[in-house]
């Protein structure tokens, strides 16, 4: 078929392409399909697309994908994604993603979310990260998390994050941890604040480990009857 009898097609003829049809398309004949026309594709028509294919799409026609279609790849297919395509995810389609789908992304896909998507995602949908998720996340992306996703990050997430990123967090979300997920935290974890964050904490909830000791009264003002 030539490009000019692909971009004819109807949404119809092409969803009725079995998988070997879909695969035979090359990169130009892709290249002219119309977002319609790729909107159009069924979930088994997107099971059905090899890496090569999937690579192929451009980020217009990623664009429109509807997150069944998305969710309908197969692990290999998501993860022919480019980290390109990644990042023309719309946050409608990323807030949109099962958590299943999110965990089979690699981590350079997991680190080319933008950030304004990443600010969408649900608190469910971080809880089912795995810790290598987790940790492709870049300071930038952990910055970027709300007070909410924070606040409803789990132990196991939280304790999870490397050093590096455990310094990221910002201090006004620093200051919505539970006293439950600083308990969750290792003593590297937790030295990995930095004395701003120790302080956007409040006394409550600041680590013995990391609050000053309190002497008592006698020793402050070096009262002599403290040393009998």
């Amino acid at each position: 078929m030539t490009t000019a009898q692909v971009a004819g097609l109807s949404t119809a003829q092409l969803a009725s392409f079995n998988t070997a049809n879909l695969a035979a398309l090359t990169t130009s004949q892709l290249a002219v399909l119309s977002t319609a026309q790729v909107a159009g594709l069924t979930t088994a028509n997107m099971a059905g697309l090899n890496t090569t294919t999937v690579a192929a799409l451009s980020t217009t026609q990623v664009g429109v994908l509807k997150t069944t279609q998305i969710a309908a790849l197969t692990t290999t297919g998501l993860q022919a994604l480019t980290t390109t395509q990644v990042k023309a995810l719309t946050t409608a389609q990323v807030a949109g993603l099962s958590t299943s789908t999110l965990t089979n992304l690699t981590t350079s896909q997991i680190g080319a979310i933008e950030t304004t998507d990443i600010q969408v995602l649900k608190t469910s949908q971080l809880a089912g990260l795995t810790t290598t998720n987790l940790q492709a996340l870049s300071t930038v992306q952990v910055q970027a998390l709300t007070t909410a996703q924070v606040a409803g990050l789990t132990t196991t997430a939280l304790s999870g994050l490397t050093t590096t990123q455990i310094g990221a967090i910002e201090t006004t979300d620093v200051a919505v941890l539970k006293t439950a997920q600083l308990a969750g935290l290792s003593t590297t974890n937790l030295q990995a604040l930095s004395t701003v964050q120790v302080q956007a904490l409040t006394t409550a909830l600041r680590p013995v480990q990391l609050q000053r000791p309190k002497l008592p009264p006698c020793l402050a003002i070096a009262r002599p009857s403290c040393l009998t």
